[in-house]
């Protein structure tokens, strides 16, 4: 039987057609894929982006430059330079050179150099942001001795440079420096809560605005009152650096334009004059053209340690007593004498009967019984004037005050510029005293005050304070025939078109005028020059044991040329002597100096 057999099937081959261009397929899709994806990247940044990312890439490369303006200069009324601008140098960074991480141990580095607060450096970059281009400045008015360290830095890390700029310069060291005034850096605190200008475009027309951080800015006196007119107006730099941080090349620049130059009415050898007639004693001093008002001279003594070193500064000054209000002691007897005078009570030569038994309030009763009922003294005003500090003037003045009222001295010593700012430009330091208006309207409303209260007001013992400067308006007034002067140290700012006429009678003025008068002084003839002068002189009880001893007048009394007031610090008579020799000696030195300008065909007068 033949075996069966099944036929063998023959299977057809498997399918090999392009099997093996397979991975070059997908190499290829995959580079198409990611030359798609890069293409269209580049294609976002270079059109849809480009303006924006050309613009950051220039912020990289080019950055803002401050350039400081030179401060305007101060000089005396004969032209003598009393403040000046000298070479200085300052240190900038440029935040956009580093990264915020990056910068914070430059930064400790940086203020370890300088001496200055880390903090202060930090607050600088982060008000204008990490990736400013703008360079600001950290430190100015750099030490020599800091200027090596900082050089060495700012090769070896980049991103820092030192610029020459300029600071101040007294050429007379700290005479007259509580007028002239101080200046330091503008920080961050200066701009409070002010927002920061947006990063300027580069074809920006105001591309070079921005914050100037640590420029010079008066912090007071005239630096501070004329801040605006001395600062001039900061410039700027745009410059192209390369990745270190190293400047390559100046793009744009607008120059500073430095501040103003201004002629004061000052004179620095009358200011030396009256700093070294004070001597050792604390206190102040201020000199008058009583016919313009222009300020010849403003002293300050802190006595023997007025120039000790303190809080850094070249020349610490002490306060500008002459614009600071106190007890005014005797000088209110000469307002009193106006007023009573003016009031009609009382006839021009009329004399008056008084006694310390008249006193208001009584006096001590150990004097009390000692005193006869009939002790006394008849006065007239010229006479109570010429002895000031005398119980029987003291007892003068307070009948007159209570005769003619307190209101109506109030309203006369308003008149005369009490209890206001007196014009003069230093106006945020100026203190005005007590307000005239308040104690005027305490009165009306109390219907009258006790007496005891009134009487000390007036007649300078206490509730009633003035200034110095106040006090001389009030002396030049009498000087000059009946004007309220305005006080200025900016030459120019007032003329005699300027002063107020009061009203004063002529005749009644020069009534109190002779009753000023006093005698060359005869005693200490090696210090103290034989010199009239029409003045008034009394020690005024401040607080407790502290006294201040007030001394003021004009000279010559027949053609006054100057008005010199001030006070020194206790000491009692000795003090009021102190206070004497001073004033004549400054009244001598300007006259002296107004004869001898004279003789050379000068001008002396001070508008």
């Amino acid at each position: 039987m033949a075996s069966s057999q099944q036929p063998t099937v023959k299977q057809p081959p498997a399918r090999t057609v392009g099997q093996r261009y397979q991975p070059l397929a997908l190499v290829v899709g995959a580079t198409l894929c990611v030359l798609g994806g890069m293409g269209g990247r580049l294609a976002y940044l270079q059109i849809l982006q480009g303006n924006q990312n050309r613009e950051l890439a220039a912020a990289n490369r080019v950055q803002l430059m401050p350039l400081a303006s030179a401060r305007g200069r101060l000089w005396d009324a004969r032209g003598r330079l009393l403040v000046d601008s000298r070479p200085a140098y300052s240190v900038f960074i440029c935040p956009v050179t580093r990264d915020r991480r990056a910068w914070q141990p430059v930064i400790d580095q940086l203020a370890m150099a300088l001496g200055v607060s880390a903090g202060e450096i930090r607050g600088r970059i982060e008000r204008v942001g990490y990736r400013s281009p703008q360079w600001v400045r950290v430190a100015s008015q750099l030490p020599p001795e800091r200027l090596t360290a900082i050089a060495e830095l700012s090769h070896s890390i980049g991103g820092i440079q030192i610029e020459a700029e300029t600071g101040r310069d007294y050429p007379y060291g700290p005479v007259a420096l509580p007028v002239l005034g101080t200046v330091s850096e503008r920080t961050t605190a200066d701009l409070g809560t002010r927002l920061p200008p947006p990063t300027p475009a580069l074809d920006s027309p105001n591309g070079l605005d921005f914050d100037d951080f640590g420029e010079l800015v008066g912090r007071s006196g005239l630096e501070a009152a004329l801040d605006d007119r001395l600062r001039g107006a900061a410039g700027a730099r745009r410059v192209e650096i390369d990745g270190q941080g190293q400047q390559l090349r100046v793009l744009a620049e607008r120059p500073a334009v430095p501040g103003e130059d201004l002629t004061l009415t000052l004179d620095v050898e009358l200011q030396q004059a009256a700093e070294v007639a004070l001597g050792e004693y604390v206190g102040t001093l201020v000199a008058l053209d009583p016919h313009s008002g222009g300020v010849l001279a403003m002293a300050n003594s802190g006595g023997r340690d007025a120039l000790s070193v303190a809080g850094g500064d070249r020349f610490p000054p002490p306060a500008n007593g002459a614009i600071k209000a106190t007890i005014p002691g005797p000088w209110m007897r000469l307002v009193v004498a106006l007023a009573g005078l003016e009031s009609k009570r009382y006839g021009l030569h009329e004399r008056l009967w008084v006694s310390p038994l008249q006193r208001t309030g009584g006096i001590a009763y150990d004097r009390f019984i000692t005193t006869s009922p009939l002790s006394g003294a008849t006065l007239g005003f010229a006479e109570a004037l010429a002895a000031p500090a005398e119980a029987a003037s003291e007892a003068f003045f307070e009948r007159v005050a209570r005769d003619v009222g307190v209101a109506e001295v109030l309203r006369w010593g308003r008149r005369l510029g009490l209890g206001q700012q007196t014009g003069i430009e230093l106006v945020a330091e100026e203190e005005t005293g007590t307000s005239l208006e308040t104690l005027w309207t305490q009165e009306s409303w109390q219907g009258r005050w006790y007496v005891g209260e009134g009487m000390n007001a007036v007649m300078g013992r206490g509730g009633l304070t003035a200034t110095p400067l106040q006090m001389a308006v009030v002396m030049a007034a009498v000087a000059n025939g009946g004007y309220r002067v305005l006080p200025h140290l900016l030459q120019g700012q007032a003329s005699r078109s300027g002063r107020e006429f009061l009203g004063f009678d002529l005749k009644k003025l020069d009534h109190v005028r002779s009753g000023l008068q006093r005698p060359e002084r005869q005693g200490d003839r090696e210090t103290v020059p034989l010199l009239p002068m029409a003045a008034i002189g009394g020690v005024a009880r401040v607080s407790g044991d502290r006294t201040l001893a007030w001394y003021g007048g004009f000279a010559p009394p027949e053609n006054p040329q100057v008005v010199v007031v001030g006070w020194v610090e206790g000491r009692g008579q000795q003090g009021l002597e102190a206070a004497e020799r001073a004033v004549r000696l400054t009244a001598a030195s300007h006259l002296s100096a107004a004869q001898g300008s004279l003789r050379r065909g000068g001008v002396s007068a001070v508008d």
